[in-house]
């Protein structure tokens, strides 16, 4: 589904200056995230997951989701959560319980 992320103020201001933009389809919380672009593009504008690594190397695209004071990265089959209810509160529990459960740590 994602993976939460680190976005720092630097970051933030090289996302703004490369005007990714917002999705322009679906449903509110689509249009309330960028648009998808490949993980090696969010590593070069700064963004790292939240343990302070380097994103995965994977051939995958994702779009940025701010949800109060924590940023996502979320991948097409996020887009399935979101079409059950169109929220972000929402998906993301979804997501994160689903996590959790496989992974009980």
């Amino acid at each position: 589904w994602g993976r939460e992320v680190r976005v720092s103020a630097a970051a933030r201001a090289r996302i703004e200056k490369a005007e990714i933009g917002t999705r322009e389809s679906g449903c509110y919380a689509m249009r309330d995230m960028t648009a998808r672009i490949p993980l090696r593009e969010w590593q070069r504008l700064g963004v790292r997951r939240a343990e302070d690594g380097a994103l995965p190397r994977a051939d995958l695209a994702a779009g940025l989701v701010d949800s109060g004071d924590r940023s996502f990265l979320v991948y097409e089959n996020y887009d399935a959560l979101l079409r059950y209810n169109c929220a972000h509160h929402y998906a993301l529990s979804v997501a994160m319980l689903a996590e959790r459960l496989r992974d009980p740590r």
